[in-house]
């Protein structure tokens, strides 16, 4: 299982974007763990949509890191997944990198990325991370 861990601040509507391309995800054997940092905006519609789907859990205000670290210490995988609540992914993301990591005997990985226009979806650049490899930091 994979324990899907997102670090959140602001703006709902963005996390619900980030975890809908989760449930297009074509794997399916994961847990999403929310970490609320100390957000002031209302979350009962949030939770009423989601209290089911999603462990949810709210802390005042720490930092990505610490929240980062707080849903490690709440999550149940074998693996450890991180996704920013305004980001998405892509729906093979989980599957190809973790057929990776099992096939190349990984305990850490990383992907590149694309940087898209909120307003008409186009990817303006593709961050490319193939040349990053070994010991990394």
């Amino acid at each position: 299982m994979i324990s899907i861990i997102i670090p959140f601040y602001s703006n709902f509507s963005w996390l619900e974007e980030a975890i809908g391309s989760i449930f297009f995800q074509t794997i399916d054997n994961y847990e999403i763990i929310v970490v609320n940092d100390g957000s002031q905006e209302d979350d009962s519609d949030f939770l009423t949509r989601y209290r089911y789907k999603i462990n949810y859990f709210k802390i005042s205000n720490s930092g990505p890191a610490y929240a980062r670290n707080f849903g490690i210490s709440k999550a149940n995988g074998d693996f450890i997944a991180f996704l920013d609540s305004d980001d998405l992914w892509y729906p093979k993301k989980l599957e190809k990198q973790l057929s990776y990591m099992i096939n190349n005997d990984c305990s850490w990985s990383h992907t590149g990325y694309d940087l898209f226009s909120n307003d008409s979806g186009e990817i303006l650049k593709s961050i490319n991370v193939k040349n990053f490899y070994g010991n990394v930091f």
